[in-house]
């Protein structure tokens, strides 16, 4: 069984101290093959979509599995346990995140563009964001 390691190090090679916030993310067994990585993306898809319908502590393990199509097996073969299955699902959207990031501060992207336009391709980016993204129930 191949886990993340888990020791996390800095640009230097310096080992740090690991968050108490990412201490389970060891426990999200890497997807080695295409069909492991498709399971996987299917499982956190679907904790994101009941997540935010049912919220948390109301959705089961067995719910994501049966929303992904997959077995309770599955989901504990990938991931530890809800916990680590939510830590998956943070990370993942924070990296799509750091992505948009990077792209929209891009200079290349603003070069020529006034300040309201670019004030006003924040908000239209905000808004649409806000309408596409689940809002978890808690």
């Amino acid at each position: 069984m191949v886990m993340l390691p888990v020791n996390v190090t800095n640009g230097n090679g310096d080992e740090m101290a690991r968050s108490r916030w990412i201490e389970d993310l060891e426990w999200v067994r890497p997807g080695l093959q295409t069909r492991s990585q498709r399971t996987q993306a299917k499982l956190i898809d679907a904790a994101a979509e009941l997540f935010a319908e049912k919220g948390l502590g109301a959705t089961t393990v067995a719910d994501i599995a049966a929303h992904a199509g997959c077995t309770t097996g599955a989901v504990y073969h990938h991931f530890k346990d809800k916990q680590a299955l939510l830590f998956a699902l943070l990370q993942r959207t924070s990296e799509e995140y750091r992505a948009t990031i990077r792209a929209a501060v891009d200079p290349a992207r603003w070069e020529g563009a006034r300040c309201l336009e670019i004030l006003r391709a924040y908000l239209e980016f905000a808004l649409e964001m806000g309408r596409n993204r689940p809002v978890s129930k808690g």
